[in-house]
C-alpha cells in the first residue's frame, strides 16, 4: 500500500475551505521565512519526517514552523452524503 501526501510551499494549500483536509490523504505546507536558506528548508523536511513516524497525516492539514508544527484536524462542515 502507498501512502502520499501533499507536501508545498505554496500557503494557498492551507486554506481548509478550498482545499478541505478531510477530503486528502494529507497536506504539509511548509511555512519558511522570506530569503529561508536550504539549511533550513532540509531542517523543516526533517520535522515534518519526525512527525510522520510518530503520526499520520491522512486527512489533515499540517503547518510546518520554524518552532513547531500545527495539525488541524478534520474541518469538515458540509453533511455526510448519506444524510
Amino acid at each position: 500500500m502507498r501512502h502520499r501526501c501533499l507536501l508545498t510551499l505554496d500557503l494557498d494549500f492551507a486554506d481548509v475551505v478550498r482545499f478541505p483536509p478531510h477530503k486528502t490523504t494529507g497536506i504539509a505546507v511548509l511555512r519558511l521565512p522570506k530569503g529561508a536558506s536550504l539549511r533550513l528548508l532540509e531542517k523543516f523536511v526533517r520535522d515534518l519526517l519526525s512527525m510522520l513516524d510518530a503520526e499520520p497525516i491522512t486527512g489533515r492539514l499540517w503547518i510546518v514552523e520554524a518552532a513547531r508544527i500545527r495539525v488541524h484536524e478534520n474541518t469538515r462542515t458540509e453533511p455526510d452524503e448519506a444524510e
